[in-house]
């Protein structure tokens, strides 16, 4: 049987809409490639976004980063959601970005670079914006955990005022 849908991708196309938007922002871009590269294939995704110049390589799980890595890309490359505590180790040891969401998981995160994901209102995973100072506490004991970005998700992108209102929990 023949598939009744199918989608067709120009390269060319996403590596001027990288530029483009690299050129419009001024700072380094993260592309996210989660979720097969948004069904555009992980690795080709990450191939393009990679040679365009793109900061790091975003993914959902450790299996996605392998994939990338498996391939030859050689972007530093963070994974989105928290690695299961019996993953970290390779995690880390594979020279992946990890996600911290929580204050109680910092004792036992392996040596290694890590973002903290900030829950700005989603509700759904991260760091609430009352326990900052509890993570900063808990950092100062590990100086082999090192913070190199933060990050978070909005809700409803959609939806100007509660977007805003997550922006603004996030910068505080």
């Amino acid at each position: 049987m023949t598939p009744d849908l199918w989608i067709e991708v120009s390269n060319s196309a996403l590596r001027q809409n990288f530029h483009t938007l690299q050129s419009a922002v001024g700072v380094p871009v993260i592309a996210v490639v989660k979720a097969r590269g948004y069904g555009h294939d992980l690795v080709a995704a990450g191939k393009i976004f990679a040679e365009a110049g793109a900061a790091i390589l975003a993914v959902t799980r450790l299996d996605e980063a392998i994939a990338l890595q498996e391939a030859g890309i050689t972007a530093r490359i963070l994974i989105l959601t928290p690695t299961l505590p019996e993953n970290r180790a390779l995690a880390a040891e594979s020279g992946f970005i990890q996600t911290l969401d929580s204050v109680s998981a910092v004792k036992s995160l392996p040596t290694g670079e890590y973002h903290i994901k900030i829950d700005s209102g989603m509700g759904r995973l991260g760091v609430l914006p009352s326990e900052i100072s509890a993570l900063a506490t808990a950092l100062k004991a590990r100086p082999e955990v090192r913070i190199t970005g933060t990050f978070t998700h909005f809700a409803q992108a959609s939806n100007r005022s509660v977007t805003l209102a997550a922006l603004a929990r996030f910068e505080a």
